[in-house]
């Protein structure tokens, strides 16, 4: 027999699922209409009017994916549904957290690369799922908006605004673990699973200790600023100077990453921490099952399909790699 505490987080629970499930079908539909759009325009304009135009219907997509699941979950919730923080405005230390998140998924994304070597999985991911260009100019501002501005705030708006803000009743660790959980099942690539699973949960501790969603969107766009930066210097400077200047310019960004986790921690034990806000206490064991409603089921089951179909292409990839040797 269920408490109420349970059946509310239970039916919490099942509709983040069909939040999931919304952003999953709505992200595959849109998805679909893009590949023919952008086949369309590569045929009938020429290429540098396709590819923008391309690239900016790909960036509204992207939004849509994430927004009207957020509107949806709302619409779900009703009057139980608790708004996300909006406040136009920065926390206290947003650049001590920001130095310090980028560098600590800075140090994520070697040891996920390093992992991936293991596996022989980092080839056909970088083919599978290669970065927009930027050879050109005009396609590294489109690689911002696409790869840095757009992700940064829509993604933040749905797992650490919406699902996190709403979990936050049943503890800390729910909150930031089931919201980052979902956050690296989004991604639906096995080769980016762990990592951007723990990138959620730094964000999301982020999110919960700001009491804002706009340090981690900061963190978010700098992480992918950086990386959107870096493949346009080596694309534009030769490959022996890239490979002096970018790793020194990472060294630096940790460097300043470490002290900034210094700062944090001192000022975490110097200062005094302010009352939680009421929880509702639920048993780990219930917690877990509760978690595993019809609708989260489902879509793990979806973006787990998708992640394995991903990684028998890339044995088979191997495998007929080595019979041509």
């Amino acid at each position: 027999m269920l408490t109420d505490n349970e059946r509310a987080f239970k039916q919490l629970m099942l509709y983040i699922g069909t939040v999931m499930l919304s952003f999953y079908g709505t992200f595959q539909l849109l998805g679909t209409v893009w590949s023919i759009a952008d086949a369309i325009l590569f045929a009938f304009l020429d290429f540098v009017t396709a590819d923008v135009v391309s690239q900016l219907i790909y960036a509204a997509i992207y939004l849509v994916s994430f927004m009207l699941p957020v509107l949806f979950f709302r619409f779900m919730l009703g009057k139980t549904y608790v708004g996300m923080p909006l406040e136009p405005k920065l926390p206290k230390n947003s650049v001590v957290y920001v130095f310090a998140g980028v560098a600590l998924i800075l140090s994520m994304a070697y040891l996920n690369a390093m992992l991936l070597d293991v596996f022989n999985y980092s080839q056909f991911q970088s083919e599978m799922f290669d970065g927009p260009s930027v050879d050109a100019n005009y396609q590294v501002v489109l690689a911002f908006i696409t790869t840095a501005i757009v992700p940064a705030f829509c993604e933040e708006f749905l797992f650490r605004g919406a699902i996190l803000t709403n979990l936050k009743p049943y503890g800390k660790a729910p909150a930031i673990i089931i919201s980052a959980v979902l956050f690296g099942l989004m991604h639906q690539n096995a080769g980016q699973l762990l990592y951007a699973t723990a990138a959620g949960l730094l964000l999301g501790w982020v999110a919960y200790e700001t009491g804002s969603i706009w340090c981690g969107v900061l963190i978010h766009f700098v992480n992918n600023f950086v990386g959107v930066a870096e493949s346009a210097v080596a694309q534009r400077i030769p490959a022996s100077l890239a490979n002096i200047v970018i790793p020194m310019f990472e060294c630096l960004l940790f460097a300043a990453g470490v002290v900034c986790i210094v700062l944090i921690i001192r000022k975490r034990e110097a200062e005094k921490r302010d009352a939680e806000s009421e929880t509702v206490v639920l048993p780990r064991g219930s917690l877990t099952k509760l978690f595993f409603s019809p609708t989260i089921i489902a879509f793990i089951s979806l973006t787990g399909v998708t992640m394995l179909l991903y990684v028998a292409a890339s044995a088979l990839k191997n495998l007929f790699d080595g019979l041509m040797v």
